[in-house]
Protein backbone atom coordinates (compact mmCIF):
# COMPACT_ATOMS: atom_id res chain seq x y z
CA UNK A 1 0.00 0.00 0.00
CA UNK A 2 1.55 3.42 -0.98
CA UNK A 3 1.79 6.09 1.21
CA UNK A 4 -0.89 7.99 -0.24
CA UNK A 5 -3.21 5.32 0.41
CA UNK A 6 -2.18 5.03 4.05
CA UNK A 7 -3.17 8.34 4.06
CA UNK A 8 -6.59 7.88 2.50
CA UNK A 9 -7.06 4.59 4.93
CA UNK A 10 -6.07 6.96 7.76
CA UNK A 11 -8.32 9.89 6.94
CA UNK A 12 -11.27 7.51 7.12
CA UNK A 13 -11.46 5.88 9.99
CA UNK A 14 -10.91 9.44 11.52
CA UNK A 15 -14.11 9.97 9.77
CA UNK A 16 -15.67 6.98 11.40
CA UNK A 17 -14.45 7.60 14.66
CA UNK A 18 -16.02 11.10 14.23
CA UNK A 19 -19.19 9.44 13.16
CA UNK A 20 -19.48 7.11 16.09
CA UNK A 21 -18.44 9.92 18.46
CA UNK A 22 -21.22 12.07 17.23
CA UNK A 23 -23.92 9.03 18.25
CA UNK A 24 -22.09 8.14 21.24
CA UNK A 25 -22.85 11.81 22.22
CA UNK A 26 -26.17 11.57 20.40
CA UNK A 27 -27.53 8.43 21.79
CA UNK A 28 -25.63 8.17 25.14
CA UNK A 29 -23.84 5.29 26.11
CA UNK A 30 -26.52 3.23 27.61
CA UNK A 31 -27.12 0.27 25.90
CA UNK A 32 -30.98 0.28 26.95
CA UNK A 33 -31.73 3.52 24.69
CA UNK A 34 -31.26 4.28 20.95
CA UNK A 35 -31.83 7.94 19.56
CA UNK A 36 -33.11 8.08 16.25
CA UNK A 37 -33.28 11.33 14.45
CA UNK A 38 -36.62 12.40 12.89
CA UNK A 39 -36.18 11.57 9.08
CA UNK A 40 -35.00 7.62 10.25
CA UNK A 41 -38.57 6.90 12.07
CA UNK A 42 -39.91 5.39 8.78
CA UNK A 43 -37.58 2.40 8.47
CA UNK A 44 -38.39 2.06 12.60
CA UNK A 45 -41.96 1.70 12.05
CA UNK A 46 -41.14 -0.33 9.09
CA UNK A 47 -38.84 -2.87 11.90
CA UNK A 48 -41.08 -2.82 14.15
CA UNK A 49 -44.47 -3.61 12.43
CA UNK A 50 -42.81 -6.82 10.78
CA UNK A 51 -42.09 -8.23 14.68
CA UNK A 52 -44.36 -6.37 17.27
CA UNK A 53 -47.20 -8.14 17.88
CA UNK A 54 -48.64 -5.68 20.63
CA UNK A 55 -48.90 -1.79 19.51
CA UNK A 56 -50.38 0.99 21.76
CA UNK A 57 -49.82 4.72 20.79
CA UNK A 58 -50.61 7.87 22.55
CA UNK A 59 -50.85 10.29 19.26
CA UNK A 60 -51.20 14.30 19.89
CA UNK A 61 -53.90 16.00 17.25
CA UNK A 62 -51.74 19.32 16.59
CA UNK A 63 -54.07 20.05 13.69
CA UNK A 64 -51.22 20.42 11.47
CA UNK A 65 -50.91 16.57 9.94
CA UNK A 66 -47.56 15.68 8.08
CA UNK A 67 -46.56 13.43 5.54
CA UNK A 68 -44.91 11.16 8.21
CA UNK A 69 -48.47 10.95 9.96
CA UNK A 70 -49.97 9.17 7.60
CA UNK A 71 -47.36 7.25 6.28
CA UNK A 72 -47.70 5.57 10.20
CA UNK A 73 -50.92 5.53 9.96
CA UNK A 74 -51.35 2.99 7.33
CA UNK A 75 -48.57 1.37 8.00
CA UNK A 76 -50.21 0.64 11.17
CA UNK A 77 -53.65 -0.19 10.00
CA UNK A 78 -52.01 -2.77 7.82
CA UNK A 79 -50.59 -4.39 11.27
CA UNK A 80 -53.62 -4.22 12.76
CA UNK A 81 -55.39 -5.66 9.56
CA UNK A 82 -52.73 -8.85 9.51
CA UNK A 83 -54.52 -9.67 12.88
CA UNK A 84 -51.89 -7.74 15.62
CA UNK A 85 -53.25 -5.51 18.51
CA UNK A 86 -52.78 -2.10 17.62
CA UNK A 87 -54.24 0.26 20.11
CA UNK A 88 -54.77 4.19 19.55
CA UNK A 89 -55.70 7.01 21.80
CA UNK A 90 -55.61 10.20 20.12
CA UNK A 91 -54.74 13.22 22.30
CA UNK A 92 -56.76 16.59 21.59
CA UNK A 93 -55.60 19.43 22.87
CA UNK A 94 -57.66 22.46 24.68
CA UNK A 95 -59.49 24.26 22.24
CA UNK A 96 -58.82 22.08 19.11
CA UNK A 97 -61.56 22.83 16.53
CA UNK A 98 -61.01 19.41 14.59
CA UNK A 99 -63.67 17.16 16.10
CA UNK A 100 -65.25 15.75 13.18
CA UNK A 101 -61.92 14.90 11.35
CA UNK A 102 -60.48 13.27 14.78
CA UNK A 103 -64.01 11.11 14.72
CA UNK A 104 -63.79 9.99 10.98
CA UNK A 105 -59.93 8.99 11.68
CA UNK A 106 -61.03 6.88 14.73
CA UNK A 107 -64.07 5.30 13.11
CA UNK A 108 -61.46 4.31 9.97
CA UNK A 109 -58.99 3.20 12.11
CA UNK A 110 -61.51 0.97 13.91
CA UNK A 111 -62.91 -0.18 10.53
CA UNK A 112 -59.03 -1.40 9.64
CA UNK A 113 -59.42 -3.08 13.40
CA UNK A 114 -57.08 -0.57 15.05
CA UNK A 115 -58.80 -0.02 18.28
CA UNK A 116 -58.89 4.17 18.42
CA UNK A 117 -60.63 6.21 21.45
CA UNK A 118 -60.42 10.26 21.40
CA UNK A 119 -59.10 11.81 24.95
CA UNK A 120 -59.60 15.68 25.25
CA UNK A 121 -56.29 17.08 27.33
CA UNK A 122 -56.37 20.24 29.21
CA UNK A 123 -56.30 18.37 32.18
CA UNK A 124 -55.40 19.62 35.84
CA UNK A 125 -52.59 17.77 37.69
CA UNK A 126 -54.04 18.68 41.56
CA UNK A 127 -57.20 17.54 41.48
CA UNK A 128 -57.57 14.39 38.39
CA UNK A 129 -60.86 13.15 39.19
CA UNK A 130 -62.89 16.72 40.09
CA UNK A 131 -66.38 16.89 38.49
CA UNK A 132 -68.07 20.19 38.19
CA UNK A 133 -71.80 19.10 37.20
CA UNK A 134 -72.32 22.50 35.75
CA UNK A 135 -69.02 22.73 34.14
CA UNK A 136 -67.65 20.03 32.89
CA UNK A 137 -64.84 17.67 33.70
CA UNK A 138 -61.36 17.70 35.12
CA UNK A 139 -59.79 14.97 33.24
CA UNK A 140 -56.78 13.31 33.96
CA UNK A 141 -52.88 15.16 32.78
CA UNK A 142 -51.95 13.19 29.53
CA UNK A 143 -48.91 14.20 27.67
CA UNK A 144 -48.84 15.96 23.97
CA UNK A 145 -46.14 14.05 22.14
CA UNK A 146 -46.30 10.56 20.71
CA UNK A 147 -45.42 7.83 22.65
CA UNK A 148 -45.97 3.84 21.55
CA UNK A 149 -45.41 1.25 24.12
CA UNK A 150 -44.12 -2.31 21.64
CA UNK A 151 -44.78 -5.65 23.21
CA UNK A 152 -44.28 -4.22 26.37
CA UNK A 153 -40.64 -4.38 26.48
CA UNK A 154 -39.64 -0.86 25.09
CA UNK A 155 -41.57 2.73 24.67
CA UNK A 156 -41.35 4.82 21.77
CA UNK A 157 -41.28 8.53 22.59
CA UNK A 158 -40.92 12.03 20.92
CA UNK A 159 -38.19 14.22 22.55
CA UNK A 160 -37.89 17.84 21.85
CA UNK A 161 -34.91 20.49 22.11
CA UNK A 162 -35.64 23.97 21.91
CA UNK A 163 -34.75 24.06 17.92
CA UNK A 164 -35.39 22.18 15.33
CA UNK A 165 -37.29 18.76 14.64
CA UNK A 166 -38.02 15.96 17.47
CA UNK A 167 -35.59 13.50 17.74
CA UNK A 168 -37.04 9.38 18.92
CA UNK A 169 -36.01 7.68 21.63
CA UNK A 170 -36.50 3.92 21.99
CA UNK A 171 -35.42 3.15 25.40
CA UNK A 172 -36.21 -0.45 27.00
CA UNK A 173 -35.58 0.68 30.55
CA UNK A 174 -37.53 -0.93 32.44
CA UNK A 175 -38.28 2.01 34.86
CA UNK A 176 -39.36 4.07 31.71
CA UNK A 177 -41.69 1.06 30.26
CA UNK A 178 -43.48 0.52 33.44
CA UNK A 179 -44.02 4.32 34.00
CA UNK A 180 -45.18 4.64 30.37
CA UNK A 181 -47.65 1.96 30.66
CA UNK A 182 -48.58 3.00 33.86
CA UNK A 183 -49.96 5.90 32.11
CA UNK A 184 -51.47 3.81 29.47
CA UNK A 185 -53.69 1.90 31.61
CA UNK A 186 -54.90 5.00 32.78
CA UNK A 187 -56.12 6.78 30.08
CA UNK A 188 -57.27 3.76 28.29
CA UNK A 189 -59.33 3.10 31.68
CA UNK A 190 -60.56 6.51 31.32
CA UNK A 191 -61.31 6.35 27.84
CA UNK A 192 -65.34 5.56 27.54
CA UNK A 193 -66.01 7.85 30.45
CA UNK A 194 -63.59 10.91 28.70
CA UNK A 195 -65.19 10.05 25.33
CA UNK A 196 -68.62 10.91 26.20
CA UNK A 197 -68.34 13.67 27.99
CA UNK A 198 -70.16 16.25 26.49
CA UNK A 199 -67.53 17.99 23.89
CA UNK A 200 -66.56 21.58 24.56
CA UNK A 201 -67.34 24.42 22.47
CA UNK A 202 -64.80 24.51 19.12
CA UNK A 203 -62.31 27.01 19.07
CA UNK A 204 -59.60 27.26 16.68
CA UNK A 205 -57.08 28.13 19.70
CA UNK A 206 -54.44 26.52 17.75
CA UNK A 207 -54.49 28.50 14.48
CA UNK A 208 -55.63 31.92 16.43
CA UNK A 209 -53.30 31.66 19.37
CA UNK A 210 -49.99 33.36 17.72
CA UNK A 211 -51.95 35.41 15.57
CA UNK A 212 -53.63 37.06 18.35
CA UNK A 213 -49.86 37.18 20.07
CA UNK A 214 -48.80 39.17 17.41
CA UNK A 215 -51.40 41.12 16.74
CA UNK A 216 -51.76 42.70 20.66
CA UNK A 217 -48.34 43.86 20.33
CA UNK A 218 -49.88 46.93 18.27
CA UNK A 219 -53.14 47.08 19.09
CA UNK A 220 -53.45 46.81 22.84
CA UNK A 221 -53.31 50.35 24.50
CA UNK A 222 -54.96 49.37 27.39
CA UNK A 223 -58.06 48.54 29.47
CA UNK A 224 -59.52 48.18 32.57
CA UNK A 225 -57.26 45.51 33.65
CA UNK A 226 -54.21 47.05 32.94
CA UNK A 227 -55.05 51.31 31.48
CA UNK A 228 -51.21 51.73 30.33
CA UNK A 229 -51.01 48.46 28.15
CA UNK A 230 -52.39 45.26 28.21
CA UNK A 231 -50.38 43.33 25.56
CA UNK A 232 -48.75 41.30 28.64
CA UNK A 233 -52.72 40.06 29.03
CA UNK A 234 -53.97 39.81 25.79
CA UNK A 235 -50.93 38.53 24.59
CA UNK A 236 -50.54 35.64 26.79
CA UNK A 237 -54.02 34.57 27.20
CA UNK A 238 -54.91 32.04 24.15
CA UNK A 239 -51.58 30.45 25.27
CA UNK A 240 -52.70 30.19 28.63
CA UNK A 241 -56.47 28.95 27.70
CA UNK A 242 -54.73 26.55 25.41
CA UNK A 243 -52.75 24.97 28.52
CA UNK A 244 -56.60 25.13 31.11
CA UNK A 245 -54.44 27.78 32.93
CA UNK A 246 -56.57 30.92 32.91
CA UNK A 247 -60.52 31.07 33.72
CA UNK A 248 -62.87 31.03 30.55
CA UNK A 249 -66.36 30.21 29.69
CA UNK A 250 -64.93 26.47 29.22
CA UNK A 251 -65.07 26.65 33.13
CA UNK A 252 -69.00 26.80 32.80
CA UNK A 253 -69.69 25.13 29.70
CA UNK A 254 -73.16 23.72 30.42
CA UNK A 255 -74.10 26.55 32.49
CA UNK A 256 -73.65 28.92 29.02
CA UNK A 257 -74.70 26.46 26.68
CA UNK A 258 -77.84 25.97 28.20
CA UNK A 259 -78.75 29.20 28.68
CA UNK A 260 -77.52 30.82 26.12
CA UNK A 261 -79.93 28.37 23.37
CA UNK A 262 -82.72 29.15 25.88
CA UNK A 263 -82.17 32.97 25.39
CA UNK A 264 -81.32 32.95 21.73
CA UNK A 265 -84.40 30.32 20.36
CA UNK A 266 -86.48 33.31 22.51
CA UNK A 267 -85.95 35.36 19.42
CA UNK A 268 -86.23 35.25 15.79
CA UNK A 269 -83.49 37.31 15.13
CA UNK A 270 -81.47 37.67 18.75
CA UNK A 271 -79.88 40.94 18.93
CA UNK A 272 -76.73 40.22 20.99
CA UNK A 273 -73.85 42.38 23.02
CA UNK A 274 -70.80 41.16 24.71
CA UNK A 275 -69.10 43.34 27.09
CA UNK A 276 -65.60 42.64 28.43
CA UNK A 277 -63.82 40.34 25.85
CA UNK A 278 -60.44 38.77 26.78
CA UNK A 279 -60.92 36.89 23.47
CA UNK A 280 -63.13 35.34 20.74
CA UNK A 281 -64.54 32.79 23.77
CA UNK A 282 -67.51 34.32 24.77
CA UNK A 283 -68.61 34.62 21.62
CA UNK A 284 -67.90 30.81 20.41
CA UNK A 285 -70.53 29.93 22.86
CA UNK A 286 -73.07 32.34 21.40
CA UNK A 287 -72.66 31.03 18.05
CA UNK A 288 -72.43 27.39 19.03
CA UNK A 289 -75.67 28.13 21.34
CA UNK A 290 -77.76 29.55 17.77
CA UNK A 291 -79.76 27.04 15.26
CA UNK A 292 -78.42 29.99 12.47
CA UNK A 293 -75.93 31.99 13.35
CA UNK A 294 -76.07 34.30 10.46
CA UNK A 295 -79.22 35.57 11.94
CA UNK A 296 -77.23 36.65 14.75
CA UNK A 297 -76.94 40.49 15.45
CA UNK A 298 -73.87 40.27 17.43
CA UNK A 299 -71.81 43.37 19.08
CA UNK A 300 -68.88 43.23 20.88
CA UNK A 301 -67.86 45.90 23.23
CA UNK A 302 -64.11 46.56 24.99
CA UNK A 303 -61.58 49.05 25.58
CA UNK A 304 -58.79 47.19 23.75
CA UNK A 305 -58.50 46.41 20.00
CA UNK A 306 -56.99 43.23 20.28
CA UNK A 307 -59.61 41.06 21.58
CA UNK A 308 -62.02 43.00 19.16
CA UNK A 309 -60.18 41.75 16.34
CA UNK A 310 -59.95 38.74 17.38
CA UNK A 311 -64.31 38.37 17.48
CA UNK A 312 -64.08 39.63 14.24
CA UNK A 313 -61.75 36.85 13.14
CA UNK A 314 -63.73 34.01 14.28
CA UNK A 315 -67.13 35.61 13.00
CA UNK A 316 -65.93 35.58 9.46
CA UNK A 317 -64.89 32.21 9.97
CA UNK A 318 -68.84 31.41 11.04
CA UNK A 319 -69.90 34.10 8.39
CA UNK A 320 -71.33 36.49 11.07
CA UNK A 321 -70.72 39.69 10.41
CA UNK A 322 -69.80 40.81 14.24
CA UNK A 323 -69.66 44.26 14.85
CA UNK A 324 -67.26 45.60 17.07
CA UNK A 325 -67.03 48.76 19.59
CA UNK A 326 -64.08 49.94 21.37
CA UNK A 327 -65.58 51.74 24.08
CA UNK A 328 -65.46 52.24 27.85
CA UNK A 329 -68.69 50.27 29.03
CA UNK A 330 -67.91 51.73 32.44
CA UNK A 331 -67.75 55.36 31.93
CA UNK A 332 -69.66 55.78 28.80
CA UNK A 333 -71.54 52.85 29.08
CA UNK A 334 -75.28 55.36 28.76
CA UNK A 335 -73.78 57.01 25.96
CA UNK A 336 -73.09 53.46 24.46
CA UNK A 337 -76.46 52.15 24.99
CA UNK A 338 -78.17 55.19 23.43
CA UNK A 339 -76.36 54.80 20.41
CA UNK A 340 -76.54 51.11 20.13
CA UNK A 341 -80.18 50.58 20.72
CA UNK A 342 -81.44 48.01 22.98
CA UNK A 343 -80.53 44.53 22.74
CA UNK A 344 -82.14 41.20 23.65
CA UNK A 345 -79.07 39.39 25.30
CA UNK A 346 -75.71 40.63 27.48
CA UNK A 347 -73.63 38.00 27.64
CA UNK A 348 -69.91 38.39 29.92
CA UNK A 349 -67.56 36.09 31.66
CA UNK A 350 -66.31 36.93 34.65
CA UNK A 351 -66.41 40.65 33.86
CA UNK A 352 -67.63 42.23 36.96
CA UNK A 353 -64.87 41.64 39.05
CA UNK A 354 -62.26 43.45 36.76
CA UNK A 355 -63.77 46.25 38.77
CA UNK A 356 -64.20 47.48 42.41
CA UNK A 357 -67.55 47.60 44.07
CA UNK A 358 -69.13 51.09 42.62
CA UNK A 359 -67.64 50.56 39.41
CA UNK A 360 -69.60 46.42 39.37
CA UNK A 361 -72.60 48.40 39.71
CA UNK A 362 -72.00 50.61 37.51
CA UNK A 363 -71.42 48.34 34.92
CA UNK A 364 -74.58 46.37 36.37
CA UNK A 365 -76.61 49.37 35.97
CA UNK A 366 -75.32 50.39 32.05
CA UNK A 367 -76.15 46.31 31.17
CA UNK A 368 -79.75 47.30 32.44
CA UNK A 369 -79.99 50.41 30.15
CA UNK A 370 -78.76 48.55 26.99
CA UNK A 371 -81.02 45.57 27.77
CA UNK A 372 -85.11 45.94 25.99
CA UNK A 373 -87.77 45.20 28.66
CA UNK A 374 -87.72 41.40 29.33
CA UNK A 375 -84.04 41.14 28.01
CA UNK A 376 -81.49 38.97 29.71
CA UNK A 377 -77.90 39.14 31.20
CA UNK A 378 -76.08 35.61 31.49
CA UNK A 379 -72.60 35.81 33.17
CA UNK A 380 -70.64 34.74 36.05
CA UNK A 381 -68.83 36.52 38.51
CA UNK A 382 -66.15 35.19 40.82
CA UNK A 383 -66.96 34.63 44.55
CA UNK A 384 -63.37 35.18 46.66
CA UNK A 385 -62.08 33.48 49.47
CA UNK A 386 -59.76 35.47 52.04
CA UNK A 387 -56.90 37.53 51.29
CA UNK A 388 -53.99 34.98 51.25
CA UNK A 389 -50.52 35.39 53.01
CA UNK A 390 -47.57 36.52 50.83
CA UNK A 391 -46.05 33.18 51.67
CA UNK A 392 -49.23 31.69 50.11
CA UNK A 393 -49.23 34.09 46.85
CA UNK A 394 -45.69 33.16 46.64
CA UNK A 395 -46.08 29.07 47.04
CA UNK A 396 -49.27 29.23 44.18
CA UNK A 397 -47.30 31.56 41.50
CA UNK A 398 -45.14 28.93 41.51
CA UNK A 399 -47.19 26.36 41.77
CA UNK A 400 -48.65 27.84 38.31
CA UNK A 401 -45.83 27.47 36.46
CA UNK A 402 -45.10 24.30 37.31
CA UNK A 403 -48.31 23.05 35.95
CA UNK A 404 -47.48 25.32 32.72
CA UNK A 405 -44.36 23.20 32.63
CA UNK A 406 -45.83 19.91 33.04
CA UNK A 407 -48.55 20.97 30.19
CA UNK A 408 -46.57 22.39 27.99
CA UNK A 409 -43.04 21.80 27.62
CA UNK A 410 -43.64 19.02 25.60
CA UNK A 411 -46.30 20.55 23.48
CA UNK A 412 -44.93 24.43 22.84
CA UNK A 413 -43.66 23.15 19.70
CA UNK A 414 -47.43 23.50 18.18
CA UNK A 415 -46.60 26.94 18.62
CA UNK A 416 -44.37 29.49 17.27
CA UNK A 417 -43.96 31.23 20.49
CA UNK A 418 -40.60 29.85 22.46
CA UNK A 419 -40.93 28.14 25.29
CA UNK A 420 -38.61 30.37 27.86
CA UNK A 421 -40.43 33.14 26.36
CA UNK A 422 -44.12 31.48 27.03
CA UNK A 423 -42.85 31.38 30.63
CA UNK A 424 -42.33 34.59 30.86
CA UNK A 425 -45.20 35.65 29.83
CA UNK A 426 -47.15 33.55 31.94
CA UNK A 427 -44.60 34.62 35.17
CA UNK A 428 -46.13 38.28 34.15
CA UNK A 429 -50.21 37.23 33.82
CA UNK A 430 -49.87 35.33 36.87
CA UNK A 431 -48.36 38.40 39.30
CA UNK A 432 -50.08 41.32 37.59
CA UNK A 433 -53.14 39.91 36.67
CA UNK A 434 -56.20 40.03 39.69
CA UNK A 435 -59.51 39.87 40.36
CA UNK A 436 -61.19 42.09 42.54
CA UNK A 437 -63.86 40.80 45.50
CA UNK A 438 -67.58 42.69 45.09
CA UNK A 439 -68.85 40.80 47.79
CA UNK A 440 -71.07 37.24 48.45
CA UNK A 441 -73.38 35.49 46.78
CA UNK A 442 -75.86 37.79 48.40
CA UNK A 443 -74.19 40.73 47.75
CA UNK A 444 -74.09 40.24 44.45
CA UNK A 445 -77.66 39.75 43.50
CA UNK A 446 -78.57 42.52 45.36
CA UNK A 447 -76.89 44.62 42.87
CA UNK A 448 -78.76 42.94 40.18
CA UNK A 449 -82.07 43.28 41.85
CA UNK A 450 -81.30 47.22 43.03
CA UNK A 451 -80.78 47.96 39.23
CA UNK A 452 -83.92 46.36 38.21
CA UNK A 453 -83.24 43.00 37.42
CA UNK A 454 -85.51 39.91 38.08
CA UNK A 455 -83.10 37.15 39.12
CA UNK A 456 -83.89 33.71 37.31
CA UNK A 457 -81.00 31.52 37.85
CA UNK A 458 -78.12 31.66 40.40
CA UNK A 459 -76.05 28.72 41.23
CA UNK A 460 -72.50 28.31 42.31
CA UNK A 461 -70.25 26.42 40.60
CA UNK A 462 -66.61 25.36 41.54
CA UNK A 463 -64.04 25.39 39.26
CA UNK A 464 -60.36 24.46 39.21
CA UNK A 465 -59.31 28.19 39.19
CA UNK A 466 -55.98 29.66 38.16
CA UNK A 467 -54.21 30.12 41.35
CA UNK A 468 -56.36 27.83 43.54
CA UNK A 469 -59.23 26.28 43.31
CA UNK A 470 -62.27 28.95 42.69
CA UNK A 471 -65.80 29.61 43.28
CA UNK A 472 -68.40 31.29 40.71
CA UNK A 473 -71.29 32.59 41.04
CA UNK A 474 -73.68 31.97 37.64
CA UNK A 475 -76.21 34.41 37.28
CA UNK A 476 -79.44 34.74 34.65
CA UNK A 477 -81.14 37.88 35.13
CA UNK A 478 -83.90 39.71 33.72
CA UNK A 479 -84.45 43.06 32.62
Amino acid sequence: MTQGQDRTAELLLQARLALISHQVAVSGTDPQVVRLPENALPELIRAFAGTADTVYQLVPVSGRPKNLDLFSLLVWRRHAMKGHDVRRLYLVPFGNPDAERILLQVEDDNASRIIAHRLYAGASSRDRQARDPAGGSVDAAVPMTNMWIVDNRVVVYEEYGDNGPPSWVVSARKEEVRTARARWDQLWEKRSELEHEAPRVPEPLLESADMVHSIAQYACTGDHVDADGCAWYHGSWQYLRLFNLVSSPNWHARFYEEHLRLELHAHARPRVLITGAADYGMLAYVLAAADRPENLDVHVADLCHTPLLANRWLGRRHGVDVAIHAVDFLDRGEEFAADLGPVDLVVSDAFLTRFERVEAERVVENWRRVLRPGGCVVTTVRLHDLERSVEDQSRAETEYLLRLYERAKSSHWLLEIDFDDLHDAAREYVRRMRSRPIGGQSEIESIFVQHGFRITKAEVGHVDGELQPATYLRIVAHA
